[in-house]
């Protein structure tokens, strides 16, 4: 919601400095992508804002207007620093001439961590359904956020 609100930092603050994202399967091309740090985390975040990215979805020409739906949410306590979350995801059209309708759906799978005196993303990782398995290897690439 911070991002359709236009809050680009304050979504950025709910990440450690050194938050890992993933996306497992977020398109038939794109695989398995890794971002890390604050810096990759703010080109995401302002893209994700623009339209032209989504996570669960990839590259996104011409940039279309998206709500994320989370249901099912679940945290479980890790220790006293961290916790384990999951959610389901579901992706809509929102707007336009066109019916809404879902583009995509998945789940989350998110560690957080004591930071700072709040709970922030110490890695989120996004699984489309579909995925055989969350475990594959990952390349250390940001190419998914270049654009085309």
């Amino acid at each position: 919601m911070l991002l359709e609100l236009g809050r680009c930092e304050d979504w950025l603050d709910l990440f450690t400095p050194h938050a890992l994202v993933r996306f497992v399967g977020a398109n038939e091309q794109s695989g398995v992508q890794q971002l890390k740090g604050r810096d990759e985390l703010l080109v995401l975040g302002r893209r994700l804002m623009l339209g032209e990215l989504n996570v669960a979805l990839g590259r996104i020409t011409p940039p279309l207007r998206c709500r994320h739906f989370l249901g099912n949410i679940t945290v479980y306590g890790d220790s006293a620093r961290s916790v384990l979350g999951y959610a389901y995801l579901a992706v809509n059209t929102i707007g336009g001439a066109k019916p809404r309708r879902c583009l995509a759906s998945g789940m989350y799978s998110d560690k957080l961590h004591m930071w700072g005196g709040g709970w922030c993303f110490e890695s989120r990782t996004y699984i489309a359904d579909g995925e055989p398995d969350a475990s594959i290897p990952v390349s250390l690439s940001s190419r998914w956020l270049r654009a085309t």
